[in-house]
């Protein structure tokens, strides 16, 4: 009797398995109506690409701000550096 039931048991198991498989490993049909779904990736690829060279328009701004900041923040502490230094020179 336990010998069957596991028997059972383990073909059920299996057989489980591979129905689980079979309905939710396979990959998703493509779309009906080619040429529709077809103009919608084109459309969609055509966004993505705006995106893109939004941001990098975007991403060449931002560094020449970047860059303008930085050259900026150079000349503050040099004249800093100066001003300290004349400073010490007048305690002394």
């Amino acid at each position: 009797m336990t010998r069957t039931a596991t028997i059972v048991g383990v073909a059920g198991l299996l057989l489980g398995l591979l129905f689980g498989y079979v309905w939710w490993g396979q990959a998703p049909a493509p779309p009906a109506g080619g040429d529709e779904g077809r103009r919608r990736l084109e459309q969609a690829l055509d966004e993505a690409q705006a995106r893109s060279r939004k941001a990098q328009e975007d991403l060449r701004a931002l560094q020449s701000r970047l860059q303008s900041l930085e050259a900026d923040l150079a000349r503050e502490r040099q004249q800093r550096s100066r001003l300290e230094t004349i400073v010490s020179e007048g305690r002394k």
